[in-house]
């Protein structure tokens, strides 16, 4: 699995039939787990059987304390029906805070083992499905949403709904991507300063790119203004709060450079010189 990319076999939970799925999937798929998948079906050019292209794939974790223990027993190599419901009888609701099941008879050191493996799997699952969720349901993609929970993980949906231009942080995302849909499902009205200061850092590293590391405070302030229509107050405080945060520096009058360019720029000077 590259960025999601998955391809793998799936059994359909009313007919019993295997088929291939193929898509972004933000978990590993395993024996045992349940998908919620959503796609086109469409005839594979090698066999002439039908393949599922994936469009939205989430684990289908159950959320009733009884029925989330048949899923972890499932996935739980070395545990069976019998050991479900001793589980059941013997710590009820609260099994999940019971690693080792120190209280059931007949479990195997390799099988406390793996049920400990299945806990922190479950609780790494839960929260990652939630956080996936929170993200498409804001209008994110599938890719965008793993990207996310690779940089942010538990912290996912603090972060983002904090500042939803956090994800514009993350590789081959941008400013444009979020400032849009995104942005206004999470909140972020058109003259929040969060959203200047994201144009404004988004601004400076395509001028930099195009001009160079020094730039224009002129040239800035009129593409931050293209880009989101505020005013020069605005312009000016954005670029106060960004050079309090050491995200730019202000070189001399009428320019101004990323603060990690600056730095490495200065390291080189006083290395050559």
């Amino acid at each position: 699995m590259d960025n999601g990319w998955t391809i793998a076999k799936f059994r359909d939970a009313d007919t019993g039939i295997l088929f291939v799925g193929k898509g972004i999937i933000p978990f590993e798929p395993s024996d045992g787990d349940r998908y919620e998948l959503e796609g086109e079906w469409q005839t594979s050019e090698y066999n002439g059987s039908r393949e599922l292209i994936i469009k939205s794939a989430m684990l289908s974790i159950p959320e009733d304390k009884r029925s989330l223990l048949t899923y972890a027993v499932e996935i739980t190599k070395g545990l069976g029906d019998a050991k479900e419901a001793a589980i059941w009888e013997q710590y009820g609701a609260d099994w999940q805070e019971h690693p080792d099941l120190d209280d059931v008879a007949g479990v195997t050191n390799d099988t406390r083992f793996n049920w400990r493996n299945t806990l922190d799997r479950i609780g790494e699952e839960q929260d990652k499905t939630q956080a996936i969720g929170f993200l498409l349901h804001a209008g994110c993609t599938m890719l965008m949403a793993i990207k996310a929970w690779d940089e942010f993980g538990a912290l996912t949906i603090p972060t983002i709904q904090t500042d939803p231009y956090q994800l514009a942080r993350l590789p081959r995302i941008g400013f444009l991507t979020i400032d849009g849909a995104i942005r206004r499902s999470l909140g972020i009205k058109d003259d929040n300063p969060k959203r200047f200061k994201a144009a404004a850092m988004y601004a400076m590293e395509q001028l930099a790119e195009t001009n160079g590391t020094l730039i224009d405070r002129d040239a800035l302030s009129y593409e931050v203004e293209r880009l989101t229509g505020c005013g020069a107050n605005a312009f000016e405080a954005s670029l106060e709060s960004l050079a309090s945060e050491d995200q730019i520096v202000a070189v001399e009058s009428g320019f101004v450079a990323l603060a990690d360019d600056y730095r490495n720029e200065t390291n080189i000077w006083e290395y050559l010189t």
